[in-house]
């Protein structure tokens, strides 16, 4: 499963160091490999967010978006569900680059936003894990004001940074993990009155065993740079994220996520859960 990313159905928000103490039979831990033939780190806490050179990783996940809404005292929902696929290459040590594409199955449309993305190191050590990202995504099933459809571009950068309070535990902004656009603060559209904003986004994840990785994450801040509105946890919203991955083994991650993109929101529940895989070559 693709690590953290955001991705749209309907109104649905989705949303990627020293070894942990484990027991002498836990699966061994490598460090980043500098040639495709040599291991990622098997635990997932100690990888860093960018790819060694050479390295592949494709990944997919399936997505499903149920939304209750209540429209002058009816209340209704409606179900969509989507898939989600991407690929990342390490292009050399420090620089990854990949693209993702969404489309949804129910009502099917193969039209969806279409990511191009890249990520840079800036930090990788026992304790602290620092990667920059950008990424373009163009959505392909966009509408505009009139309810036409339209395509739309939008900028997403960022910092995916994490740091160990423990070898076990972490807290981090943007991504717990990567590959991919790890870093999802800064949003920039380019059409004429398209929103400018800036995220403040807050986690933890847990190593609870030498396989599994689970992770926790909301969005403390949104902030209107043009064409938007402030909003603040507690206050205005309550999203929160939750998730875990698997090391099934050397090549494979697995995957699941649940996604409350506003838990303050009692005329619209939203309601995003899924599963995912993650291959690396």
């Amino acid at each position: 499963m693709h690590r953290f990313h955001m991705v749209v159905l309907g109104t649905g928000l989705l949303w990627g160091a020293s070894v942990p103490a484990f027991a002498d039979d836990a699966v061994t831990s490598t460090t980043p490999a500098e040639s495709p033939m040599e291991p990622w780190p098997d635990v997932i806490i100690e990888r860093p967010y960018v790819l060694p050179a050479g390295m592949l990783a494709a990944y997919a996940d399936l997505e499903v978006a149920r939304i209750s809404f209540d429209v002058a005292g009816m209340s209704d929902s409606v179900t969509e569900e989507g898939l989600h696929l991407g690929a990342g290459y390490g292009v050399t040590d420090k620089i990854t680059a990949g693209f993702e594409y969404a489309f949804a199955l129910h009502e099917f449309e193969i039209k969806g936003p279409l990511t191009l993305w890249g990520e840079l190191k800036l930090a990788h050590t026992d304790k602290l894990n620092i990667a920059a990202s950008a990424a373009l995504v163009v959505d392909l099933n966009a509408s505009d004001a009139m309810g036409m459809s339209t395509t739309t571009e939008t900028l997403v950068a960022g910092l995916g940074a994490a740091y160990k309070l423990t070898p076990t535990f972490e807290v981090f902004t943007g991504s717990p993990v990567g590959p991919g656009p790890v870093g999802q603060h800064l949003q920039i559209g380019f059409q004429s009155g398209a929103p400018i904003t800036f995220d403040v986004l807050a986690g933890a994840g847990l190593q609870a065993t030498p396989q599994l990785f689970a992770y926790a994450s909301t969005n403390l801040a949104h902030i209107s740079i043009s064409n938007s509105a402030n909003g603040f946890f507690g206050a205005d919203f309550i999203p929160l994220s939750v998730g875990a991955f698997y090391a099934a083994n050397k090549q494979l991650d697995l995957g699941v996520f649940l996604n409350f993109p506003d838990l303050k929101n009692a005329q619209l529940d939203v309601l995003v859960f899924g599963a995912g895989l993650t291959w690396f070559k």
